[in-house]
């Protein structure tokens, strides 16, 4: 997992395309996560089922929140070689040595998705999918709160 960085002068390139690719396939998640008070808010990338473990967060982004063209194209890119995004962010999770033409289609839609999101954190945040996944004590796990 990456290392936190601060918001200011967010840099997706501090994040290896591999991270990114999971953020795509809706593995991941960019979120901003305190890491104590008095102390500058950090923006990490988690493991989506990771978060409650790891503290409460604000989930900034998600793949597939924001399309573009190219994000289009690079998942229909995908989808010619057979495969999809999950599969293909599976696969490097479990250390799969991938056809060199699926590596390029796979770093190409991490590389538009790191893009989508660190356009989306310069632009400002909506106040919108602020929902994360916490255990609120029920039986059974997870209910989300705010």
């Amino acid at each position: 997992m990456s290392a936190q960085i601060h918001t200011d002068g967010f840099d997706p390139a501090a994040w290896c395309w591999e991270d990114w690719l999971q953020v795509a396939a809706g593995r991941m998640g960019v979120f901003r996560v305190s890491a104590a008070p008095r102390l500058p808010d950090d923006v990490a990338c988690l493991t989506l089922s990771r978060l409650p473990t790891q503290g409460p967060g604000e989930l900034l982004h998600k793949g597939g929140w924001l399309s573009s063209p190219r994000r289009s194209e690079a998942l229909a890119s995908l989808r010619r070689l057979g495969w999809a995004p999950e599969e293909v962010a599976d696969a490097v999770g479990h250390g799969r040595v991938l056809p060199g033409c699926v590596e390029e289609a796979a770093e190409s839609l991490a590389a538009i998705e790191a893009a989508l999101c660190a356009r989306k954190l310069e632009s400002g945040l909506p106040r919108h999918r602020r929902w994360v996944a916490i255990d609120i004590g029920r039986q059974g796990g997870r209910g989300w709160a705010e």
